[in-house]
């Protein structure tokens, strides 16, 4: 008996099988989307910050005497990985 029970053990975990993997692609896709929606949030928080940034950084730099030295934030809104740019 205890064969017959591992046997329909493994029939239904087979058959399970397609609609796990759908809830899996649905569970990957919303976390995908809810990542990329906070990556657009902190992009946007880095840029204001830079902004913010870039006046006291010059202020700072006239009063060491290095007026001629320019103060830039640069940053740049990559693709991930798994759009396809290569990077990680």
């Amino acid at each position: 008996m205890l064969y017959g029970e591992e046997t329909a053990a493994k029939l239904n975990s087979l058959s399970n099988r397609e609609e796990r993997g759908a809830q899996l692609d649905a569970e990957i896709a919303r976390t995908d989307k809810n990542l990329r929606e906070r990556c657009r949030l902190l992009s946007q928080r880095r840029a204001k910050a830079a902004k913010e940034l870039l006046p006291s950084r010059s202020s700072e730099m006239r009063d060491l005497a290095m007026e001629k030295t320019r103060f830039e934030v640069l940053y740049r809104n990559g693709r991930t990985h798994r759009e396809g740019d290569g990077s990680r």
